[in-house]
């Protein structure tokens, strides 16, 4: 498993997207979690239909946190992080796309 950026600041009203690719045979299925729960969908919080992209957009505070790409297979599990920070209460900015891959 390998990941370009494992920790992100960003900033409030930014749009972040976050890419995630899982290589196997059969090809794994990608879910995201959020600080180890499954991550709720909203009007800002989108996952595209095959799982490989987390779109946030609008970001607010309560946004910060671990972010876990998970992808599975008969293969096994893998799971990379992005840790998406803030700091003094307010989100920096530095990227707003992220590529994270896992391979399996």
């Amino acid at each position: 498993m390998t990941v370009d950026n494992d920790e992100i600041p960003v900033i409030l009203g930014e749009t972040l997207v976050l890419r995630c690719a899982a290589v196997g045979v059969p090809i794994p299925t990608i879910t995201w979690m959020k600080n180890n729960r499954p991550l709720q969908t909203s009007d800002r919080i989108t996952i595209s239909y095959d799982g490989g992209e987390l779109v946030i957009t609008d970001a607010i505070p309560q946004d910060v946190g671990d972010y876990q790409c998970v992808g599975r297979s008969p293969a096994g599990t893998a799971t990379a992080v992005i840790m998406l920070w803030g700091e003094g209460g307010w989100l920096l900015k530095s990227l707003k796309e992220l590529s994270h891959s896992l391979c399996m």
